[in-house]
């Protein structure tokens, strides 16, 4: 019994707090060929590497941005800081607050700014990457009428590359918005 407890401890610290490895539903696991590292390429940490049979996050490294899970195709990612529900359930909160529209904060920037603001107005993502249009176009389905982005100075941010991905989000989900030819707006 002894020997299990000591496995399932180091299994618990493999294992980031942040994210979820759904190895069955990567591409490069499923399909050794497949040319997919979007998330590696994207992670601010450099804490996601492949060893030719699954997807490693390094715990130690992770900083639990989330977008390493926006960009996966396949939904292999599962971010927990904050999780998918108590994103939308922030997002909720602060379209209530905010009259119609959502505001969605990086980390660090309202970070250096607590106390000029209303926390349950502006939701706290660690990075803006960690946004998705499934997020987005939930606000839209709930009654918001625009979706604000606030970033700080992301070029001199280790989540630099987190900015890329916010900017394409936002400009997915505006084009969605438009093929559906609803009035939400997002900005960045």
């Amino acid at each position: 019994m002894t020997s299990l407890a000591n496995m399932l401890g180091l299994i618990t610290k493999l294992e980031s707090p942040y994210i979820t490895v759904h190895q069955e539903r990567c591409i490069l696991v499923r399909n050794g060929n497949a040319q997919c590292l979007r998330c590696a390429e994207v992670c601010t940490s450099g804490c996601i590497s492949y060893d030719g049979e699954s997807l490693e996050v390094s715990p130690e490294r992770c900083i639990g941005c989330g977008t390493c899970a926006t960009v996966c195709p396949t939904c292999a990612l599962e971010s927990h800081h904050p999780s998918d529900a108590a994103l939308a359930a922030a997002c909720g909160r602060s379209l209530e607050a905010l009259d119609g529209v959502v505001a969605l904060g990086c980390g660090t920037l309202l970070d250096q700014a607590r106390g000029r603001y209303d926390e349950d107005a502006v939701v706290r993502v660690e990075c803006l990457g960690r946004v998705d249009e499934s997020l987005l176009t939930g606000c839209a389905a709930h009654g918001a009428r625009e979706a604000v982005l606030i970033h700080g100075d992301c070029d001199q941010c280790s989540h630099r590359t987190g900015r890329a991905c916010a900017e394409t989000v936002c400009a997915t989900t505006a084009a969605l918005m438009d093929a559906w030819s609803e009035p939400f707006v997002v900005r960045l």
